[in-house]
């Protein structure tokens, strides 16, 4: 939570284009449905309720104290999307990736919600549905193309039947990723077609707006060239390794500090 709290706040990269806006059930029980004061987040990053109402129960390791800060799940717009929101100015579309990622947050909620509590070693995992996200919505990307994304921090903190507040159980969750990224693309794509768009799909459940040329998007894409030119890189070196692990390894070597 330490490493978490200083790399949300750096050069406000979460914090300084709109405040994060919380959401989910917990968000509303305890008040952080509007926006997100930068102090209130760092404390709940770290598992501190800014109100002093609860501290979120830890875990000891070495002797030591550690809170995991919680999980950053992001939802990036298809870039045909992104080009005719920012580029082409249909606001629109800007409002739909909204409601497309509240409603991939829901269902996360309702599913995979669950909190945990560890007593003489032994961990126990219970269904909450609820949680508090703070969500934070950007346009660009590190090479400052057109990119719709939404940041949403999932709290490592959710409240039992019997009122604790305990920390999250994200296992089921993180391993159910692609398909939450697909429950939000499929929400996105039906609202679109509803302001008259069209769409071209692939057998991987992606979508591109029909009529946005593909020389365009490629222009606009210079995060993805760069990450499939190493991707190819390492798959050469290290042959053995599954296809996740080499494209994050590739994402992570070609990401450079984010520009203004």
């Amino acid at each position: 939570s330490g490493q978490a709290s200083s790399y949300y706040t750096a050069d406000d990269y979460y914090l300084s284009e709109d405040k994060g806006q919380g959401y989910g059930s917990l968000a509303q029980k305890m008040g952080f449905t509007g926006g997100i004061k930068e102090d209130d987040f760092i404390s709940l990053v770290q598992g501190v309720d800014p109100k002093g109402r609860f501290t979120v129960q830890s875990k000891i390791t070495k002797d030591k104290e550690e809170h995991t800060a919680g999980v950053d799940f992001t939802f990036s717009a298809p870039k045909s999307v992104s080009v005719a929101a920012l580029v082409l100015g249909d606001e629109r579309l800007l409002e739909i990736q909204d409601r497309a990622v509240k409603h991939a947050l829901d269902y996360y909620e309702e599913h995979y919600a669950a909190a945990r509590t560890t007593v003489n070693r032994v961990t126990e995992t219970e269904q909450t549905h609820n949680m508090l996200a703070a969500m934070f919505k950007h346009v660009g990307s590190r090479e400052l193309d057109p990119q719709v994304h939404t940041h949403c921090v999932v709290m490592n903190m959710s409240v039992k039947e019997n009122g604790d507040v305990r920390a999250m159980d994200f296992g089921e969750g993180f391993m159910n990723k692609i398909p939450l990224g697909q429950i939000y693309r499929s929400f996105y794509a039906k609202e679109i077609q509803n302001l008259g768009y069209q769409i071209e799909s692939d057998s991987k459940g992606l979508f591109e707006i029909k009529g946005i040329p593909q020389e365009l998007i490629d222009e606009f894409s210079k995060r993805a060239q760069q990450i499939d030119e190493r991707f190819e890189e390492l798959r050469q070196e290290h042959p053995n390794k599954n296809y996740s692990e080499l494209r994050q390894q590739a994402c992570i070597e070609t990401r450079k500090v984010k520009d203004e």
